[in-house]
């Protein structure tokens, strides 16, 4: 009887050992880069290299498709409860989504977002044309020239975005006063500037840079704590005297609806990880003046940094009375 048990046992075990095995997610078709601005911009440009360079970390093509509209709010709108959580969309994000939630009414919350991790950093710059008056002034002197004519220099912004909100916090702090004009994206700002239409505008370094080299524009200072390396001879508002909002830079990280598994959110992890550090990308990212975040943050580490702004983000528009 026993040695009956022991071969049912041991025939038990061998059956099991025959059973096919479960093999870890891989994806078996395309992946989609959602990016919620308008092709051409800062986004698109991190979005559209990094799919490039990615494909063979990540198993699969990656296709970069705008859903652009409504500031960021269509795409991101789009992320948060249209697309599904099966990892073959992934939104190249930035921390506009903040303002979004924060500012639009938008109908979804940090929550629905699960971050898979952190790219890079581009602070915001304003940016004018190099045969503008503007051109010729200190920083310092465009906002006193902005306080004795309030309104009278035109900025390109993004609505209820870290554009538009540098420019208010700088208009608090100082008492100059700017019109301040809507664009969906970087890019087409950039566009108006040029042809003359606005005077300054808001913008990252990889939307300009191009007419930065031609000499057609020039950057008049940088939101940022410190110098950005691609521009060392432009000076950061608060060295030049003046204070302006740093949180609002594009802080970019790449993240899928939060219902997506675990096994498929640690694939897409590992090929980031793999991707970021891979010499072909990095180069292509220094040539549009993009820095691969430096330290690399893993999707706990950069989940957490995503709310630590989302915090601080709220505290600032609660003291402009925005929320």
């Amino acid at each position: 009887m026993k040695r009956l048990l022991r071969v049912t046992a041991l025939i038990a075990v061998l059956a099991l050992l025959s059973l096919p095995t479960m093999a870890a997610w891989a994806p078996a078709r395309p992946i989609e880069f959602t990016v919620v601005y308008p092709a051409g911009g800062g986004m698109d440009t991190t979005a559209r290299i990094l799919a490039k360079h990615s494909a063979k970390h990540f198993g699969t093509d990656l296709v970069v498709v705008n859903r652009e509209g409504g500031g960021g709010l269509i795409g991101h709108a789009y992320l948060a409860a249209q697309a599904r959580p099966d990892g073959y969309t992934l939104g190249v994000l930035a921390t506009t989504l903040v303002s979004d939630i924060l500012l639009n009414k938008a109908p979804f919350k940090i929550g629905d977002f699960k971050a898979i991790g952190y790219i890079n950093e581009t602070p915001i710059t304003w940016v004018t044309r190099a045969d503008s008056i503007y051109a010729k002034m200190t920083v310092k002197e465009i906002f006193e020239y902005a306080k004795a004519n309030p309104g009278k220099i035109n900025i390109g912004v993004i609505p209820n975005n870290g554009f538009e909100y540098t420019v208010i916090g700088a208009e608090l702090n100082t008492n100059a006063k700017f019109t301040k004009v809507p664009f969906q994206g970087g890019a087409p700002g950039i566009t108006a500037l040029l042809g003359g239409h606005i005077d300054i505008t808001c913008a990252y370094f990889s939307e300009f840079q191009g007419h930065l080299e031609a000499g057609t524009l020039k950057a008049v200072a940088v939101a940022s704590e410190y110098r950005d390396p691609f521009l060392p001879n432009t000076p950061t508002f608060k060295e030049s005297g003046i204070d302006v909002p740093t949180i609002f830079g594009a802080w970019r990280f790449l993240a899928v609806p939060t219902k997506t598994p675990d096994e498929i959110t640690t694939y897409l992890e590992n090929s980031l990880s793999k991707a970021l550090r891979d010499p072909e990308l990095i180069k292509a990212y220094k040539a549009v003046g993009i820095v691969v975040g430096e330290p690399y943050m893993n999707a706990k580490e950069t989940q957490a940094r995503l709310l630590e702004i989302y915090n601080e983000t709220a505290k600032f528009y609660k003291a402009l009375g925005k929320i």
